[in-house]
């Protein structure tokens, strides 16, 4: 819990002493979208503040007693944030915080990418135990509910509009007039796999937890 408050804690200080980043939602250039910062983010205040800690709380349950291979977690650490880092320097990513600009990264943004590789091998791991059943008890439900908090998160996101792609279209029509703004290939990954946790992970790993006990009931029937 400390190591993970004091990780959001760094990444809100590197943001607030960055004077070349523009003020707060203010308006991005050529266009009438908001400039937002970590604070504006379903995903990095609640989702991280609540879901990535109690997923990261049953990732260290298993690694201290020794249930899983740290070693595992790094290429899924360097895979993830170089998706996110390409994803986020793309010509159709909308500037903010950790990309102020075309090409441009701050030093909160490259903060967020360790942060961002570490959670998505936290989660990982976590469902790979599930499946395993070496996560299993309290510590497994702790994990499901943040898992499911952060896809929630994640959703509110999408609602909000605070994952659009940039689209200068904004400043030139109206607002019944404005054109989806197109979407990388890379962006779209990220977004099918965010829906697809969204609908197939909470019942996915319900029946595998079902199906767990069944085994176990099996194995140890009731004399």
């Amino acid at each position: 819990m400390v190591a993970n408050v004091a990780c959001i804690g760094v990444m809100l200080l590197a943001q607030a002493v960055d004077r070349n980043l523009p003020s707060r939602n203010s308006f991005i250039p050529m266009t009438k979208q908001r400039f937002l910062y970590i604070q504006d983010f379903w995903t990095m205040t609640w989702g991280d503040g609540i879901g990535v800690l109690l997923i990261t709380n049953a990732f260290v349950h298993l690694a201290v007693k020794d249930i899983t291979n740290l070693w595992w977690s790094l290429p899924i650490v360097v895979v993830s944030g170089l998706g996110f880092l390409k994803m986020c320097l793309g010509n159709a990513h909308k500037p903010d915080y950790g990309f102020p600009d075309r090409d441009k990264v701050s030093f909160a943004g490259i903060l967020h990418l360790f942060y961002f590789g570490v959670g998505i091998a936290a989660s990982v791991m976590c469902v790979w135990n599930l499946i395993t059943g070496d996560l299993r008890g309290p510590v497994m439900w702790t994990a499901l509910v943040g898992g499911v908090f952060y896809i929630l998160c994640f959703i509110m996101e999408m609602k909000s509009g605070n994952f659009d792609q940039l689209n200068p279209a904004t400043f030139l029509l109206a607002d019944d007039e404005i054109p989806p703004a197109p979407k990388s290939p890379v962006f779209q990954v990220f977004e099918a796999i965010g829906w697809i946790c969204a609908w197939i992970f909470y019942p996915g790993a319900m029946a595998v937890v079902v199906a767990h006990k069944k085994a176990q009931q099996t194995a140890n029937p009731k004399k």
